[in-house]
């Protein structure tokens, strides 16, 4: 079956065995390579099932409990060198090779910052950037953060500072306001100003798959949106 190009009788071969086989062997019932039949389902866009890839989770899991078993640490080992100073443990020569090659007392590495330094880090959860400063040795603080404190004096206690705009980057006193943490969450997952992004968390209890169906069902949305309106307006009456 192994011609230069693909008939309508072996796609549909792929598109029946690929998701739930490996590639190796549907390449052999269609006899041909299997850089062809990566290639050809990269194209289309066949994917695998998710029943196959929990599968072969399953099997790589179990498959890396057994490998190197006997060469692992046993419970209750106790290393080498557990309580010892390391002239008990290494041989002279070993202690003489490790210090030729050791850091000297005080070193600094060659791209140390200094005082005053300003870099630019990305914040693991919300992906955004934010300037710090160096004002010593391991102690950096966000670069709006020192202005502000600079002008204003230290941040009333339970408050933090937010961004007015989508310009984190922006460290000017007068692109920050004064909030406090509820309000700030409220913002960040849309609750304060019922958001689609919040009402599809809310129906979709988390589940990624439901959330995403929900984002293209905005008559839903506004139905959850008005209901959650409405409680909150009477709980503010009540």
């Amino acid at each position: 079956m192994g011609g230069r190009l693909w008939t309508a009788e072996q796609v549909e071969i792929l598109r029946e065995y690929y998701p739930d086989n490996y590639a190796k062997v549907v390449a052999e019932m269609l006899n041909m390579p299997v850089t062809r039949v990566y290639h050809k389902v990269n194209n289309m866009g066949i994917r695998k099932s998710k029943a196959w890839r929990k599968r072969e989770l399953d099997l790589q899991g179990k498959r890396l409990r057994v490998v190197g078993k006997k060469a692992r640490f046993q419970k209750g080992h106790i290393p080498l060198n557990t309580g010892k100073k390391w002239q008990e443990w290494q041989s002279p020569e070993g202690r003489k090779n490790s210090l030729a090659t050791a850091f000297k007392k005080g070193n600094l590495s060659h791209n140390a910052k200094y005082d005053g330094c300003v870099t630019i880090r990305t914040a693991a959860k919300c992906h955004k950037q934010y300037k710090y400063i160096r004002l010593a040795k391991s102690k950096w603080i966000e670069l709006h953060l020192a202005m502000w404190i600079f002008l204003n004096g230290p941040l009333p206690a339970g408050k933090i500072l937010r961004c007015k705009t989508e310009d984190t980057l922006n460290c000017d006193p007068s692109n920050w306001f004064l909030t406090d943490r509820s309000t700030h969450l409220a913002k960040n997952s849309g609750r304060a100003d019922m958001s689609d992004k919040y009402i599809a968390l809310v129906l979709s209890r988390r589940d990624p798959e439901v959330r995403e169906a929900l984002m293209q069902m905005p008559e839903i949305l506004d139905l959850k949106r008005t209901e959650l309106t409405l409680k909150q307006t009477i709980n503010e009456l009540a």
